[in-house]
């Protein structure tokens, strides 16, 4: 027995899991997304913008030259023609997989913007408690322009994923973000 020691406090404070609070709000703005993507799909087709369909045509092509065992720089003239080619070469990489179909782009598309949902929780937890994470969750999840650009296959919706998930870091104790950067 420790005479003269103090037992260890459990906290009064619990934190709840960003994914734990947002599970609702991220499975109502995952089905908003692709419900979205259906709905245009039904009404307009493939393509909205002239965007879409230049990732879609230097996509296909670069998974056919991967088809034939080929592998060209994705940043050279015939192909994206730019250093900026990730999303070319994302968009190559779903074709080289599933084929030829844009919808498909879409619809992973669709699913990577609603990961915005938990991540904008756990900045609204980080910031004041579990009553702003779940208001900012439901915001993220039902908020119109992040449904729609999050649904159009463009990066947008992937874009805003990766800010908010970076502001999350940033928010995160010393300790936390220490051992996230080794």
């Amino acid at each position: 027995m420790n005479v003269g020691v103090l037992p260890k406090r459990e906290s009064t404070v619990t934190r709840v899991s960003a994914w734990r609070l947002a599970v609702t709000p991220f499975a109502v703005g995952a089905a908003l997304r692709v419900l979205v993507v259906i709905f245009v799909q039904v009404l307009h087709g493939n393509f909205l913008f002239l965007d879409d369909q230049g990732y879609d045509r230097i996509g296909w092509s670069l998974a056919q030259a991967w088809h034939a065992n080929s592998f060209p720089s994705p940043g050279s003239v015939e192909y994206a023609g730019t250093l900026s080619y990730f999303y070319y070469v994302f968009v190559a990489a779903v074709y080289y997989v599933f084929g030829h179909h844009w919808i498909v782009v879409k619809l992973i598309i669709a699913l990577l913007s609603a990961l915005s949902v938990p991540a904008a929780a756990a900045i609204g937890i980080s910031l004041n408690g579990s009553r702003l994470g779940i208001r900012a969750a439901w915001l993220a999840a039902l908020y119109p322009s992040a449904i729609f650009w999050g649904a159009t296959g463009l990066k947008d919706g992937p874009c805003a994923t990766l800010l908010l998930t970076m502001a999350v870091i940033a928010l995160r104790p010393p300790a936390i973000k220490r051992m996230i950067c080794a």
